[in-house]
């Protein structure tokens, strides 16, 4: 037996003491037929041990390596590893990857042990619950063939108890990422420092920047100031000498100055994302609710369940609360009261008692989005076809005889408006200026200017390219956006457009065979400036910002939302027919494939803030559900 090293080890008996680095144990001079390969150490907690196996064998006279392997002892399963040589292995080497300043024991290494029954209790819960799902929305079983029914108590219990499994899933999820416990970054913080700065009655968070970044030519060009050594604090907003916080002021007015307030502490980003998803996930259903009470006749009660959660559970969503940082605090929380919203506005269209109040909530939580993703005000548009009929032809708005419907509408964001304005032109001189274009980030965007070609690029990266896949566990990968735009393109990882990836939009393409159902319902010109409000947004955001997985979600919604009507439409029309069968073959598989797209999203590598770094066991714990 030999060892080799590329660092200093220290030996102590069977206990190794090894710098960041790696070694090898090394044994030539076999003929042996290798099934298996078993590795008994003991390591500190939450350390993963990475190595890979490299022999010769019958079939290969030089050394070749097989895929790295890890080990963590909370995952016993990971000790053990299959093996496929050619014929008898006649050298085997494992070369291990130490962490930095790690003391772990060698127990025991061995082939061909006999390997214990481990039973993978997730794994058989899991199949389970497949086999449940699958057979109780057969096409001959009776569950999907209950009509929707909003005043039934069944129903609405059944609904309950999957919004609040939903509810625990999103806190699971936020809760996942160990990086995400305290912020993981000094500017992750800037909320918080929002909080102490208004409680002591002003808007920055730093009065005082650095001499050399006050002198600096252009002190937003953060390359020359990182190769000057100029100091900065990155992703604040730079103006005048005084740092401030360009994110979205509506999440710290409702949770984080609140909370500061009360209790002297700090918010975390996992409980604000958190907050604003379970918001979401309510808002939805509820929002659907009242579309199919306003909307349609007869439909199945389970498209209304498996349609809603196919919408919460996407893995754009997915992938903002399992990365629970600061940028993706305002994309979730206007999401959520976009929806919130809208499902207040249709609730008051079909209420016949306190519409006045209806409209006044969902006005209020639509023009707070201004506070949290600007661009996703071009949703407040939807009221023009939405109230279309309740104004023009019924005259129910705006007359003399519906003055407080009136006002509860159009008051809400006036008075948000204002506060935002003065906020802004608190800050930098114009109540119009939301402070974006002086972020200190990876380029100067005050003169990135306004391109069409880019803004083309990005929206058709946002919706359309599509996944990137491997054999390996967790079988997705980002992908870099290229194109052949002659100036900057910011980008960062990505993962797949919102329609290539999410089955729940594929039935977009179909949206032509809906045009009578869509007129009918007064939903045409509805459905057209969702979509198209949902583009526009892309192209902003890809002309403002970049290409980046979390700014999909901005855009994101409006093509969910009339994804998830022409769903109902579809499902309307195919229930109780012969074709109906179709239907339920495609929301049940696709609801599946939505789900695993989600699952691979939360534990995909991403820009070196993932999972497997940070929480391993909960990593490896999910990896294990693929090997047998």
């Amino acid at each position: 037996e030999q060892i080799r090293d590329s660092g200093k080890l220290a030996w102590n008996e069977k206990c190794l003491t090894a710098p960041e680095g790696t070694f090898s144990l090394s044994v030539s001079g076999l003929d042996i037929d290798v099934k298996n390969l078993h590795l008994d150490f003991d390591l500190p907690a939450d350390t993963v041990a990475y190595y890979t196996v490299i022999l010769t064998d019958g079939g290969n006279f030089y050394p070749y390596s097989f895929p790295k392997q890890a080990l963590i002892e909370a995952v016993p399963s990971t000790s053990y590893v299959a093996m496929h040589p050619y014929g008898n292995v006649t050298s085997l080497t494992i070369e291990f990857n130490i962490p930095a300043d790690k003391t772990f024991t060698i127990n025991e290494i061995s082939v061909n042990a006999p390997r214990p029954l481990m039973i993978h209790w997730m794994r058989m819960i899991i199949l389970y619950v497949l086999f449940v799902f699958f057979y109780a929305l057969r096409p001959t079983g009776k569950t999907v063939h209950i009509p929707f029914d909003v005043n039934n108590r069944a129903q609405n219990s059944i609904t309950l108890v999957l919004v609040v499994l939903l509810l625990i899933s999103g806190f699971c999820l936020s809760q996942s990422n160990k990086l995400f416990d305290e912020a993981s970054k000094p500017h992750h913080q800037q909320y918080k420092e929002l909080a102490v700065a208004i409680s002591e009655h002003h808007t920055y968070v730093v009065d005082h920047a650095a001499e050399e970044l006050i002198n600096a030519p252009n002190p937003y060009d953060t390359i020359y100031l990182q190769a000057n050594g100029i100091q900065y604090q990155a992703d604040y907003a730079y103006f005048n000498g005084k740092y401030y916080v360009y994110f979205g002021l509506i999440p710290e007015v409702l949770l984080y100055l609140p909370y500061y307030l009360l209790t002297g502490n700090h918010l975390s980003n996992q409980m604000a994302s958190f907050f604003f998803y379970s918001i979401f996930v309510v808002a939805v259903f509820g929002l659907f609710r009242q579309i199919l009470k306003r909307y349609f006749k007869e439909l199945p009660y389970f498209a209304y369940l498996i349609i809603s959660s196919m919408v919460v559970t996407c893995g754009t969503y997915s992938y903002l609360i399992e990365r629970a940082d600061l940028y993706n605090v305002p994309i979730i929380a206007g999401t959520a009261l976009t929806a919130l919203g809208l499902f207040f506005w249709i609730t008051g269209l079909n209420a016949e008692k306190y519409q006045g109040i209806y409209f006044l909530f969902g006005s209020f939580s639509m023009a707070m989005v201004v506070g949290c993703r600007p661009q996703m005000f071009l949703f407040s548009f939807l009221a023009f076809p939405l109230f279309w009929h309740y104004v023009i032809k019924e005259r129910k708005l705006f007359s003399k005889t519906s003055v407080l419907h009136s006002v509860a509408i159009t008051v809400p964001y006036f008075l948000v408006a204002g506060v935002l304005m003065y906020y802004n032109y608190e800050r930098f001189g114009s109540p119009f200026d939301f402070g974006a274009t002086y972020s200190l980030t990876n380029n100067d965007m005050n003169l990135r200017g306004i391109s069409i070609e880019r803004m083309l690029h990005g929206c058709l990266s946002f919706l359309f390219l599509p996944i990137n896949m491997d054999g390996v566990f967790p079988f997705i990968n980002s992908m870099e956006v290229e194109s052949s735009y002659m100036g900057r393109l910011v980008t960062e990882f990505f993962y797949g457009g919102i329609i290539s990836c999410h089955v729940l939009t594929w039935i977009l393409f179909a949206g032509g065979f809906f045009k009578k159902e869509l007129k009918e319902k007064h939903l045409t010109v509805f459905s057209l400036l969702a979509l198209s409000a949902s583009v526009i947004i892309g192209m902003l955001d890809a002309n403002q910002a970049g290409v980046l997985q979390r700014y999909s979600a901005d855009m994101a919604w409006g093509i969910f939302f009339i994804s998830a009507i022409f769903l109902f439409i579809l499902m309307e029309k195919l229930f109780r027919t012969e074709h109906y069968r179709f239907g339920i073959y495609f929301l049940t598989i696709g609801f599946m494939l939505q789900l695993a797209y989600a699952f691979m999203i939360v534990f995909a590598p991403i820009g070196g803030i993932y999972i497997a770094k940070y929480n391993p066991e909960l990593f490896y714990r999910a990896a294990s559900l693929f090997h047998f």
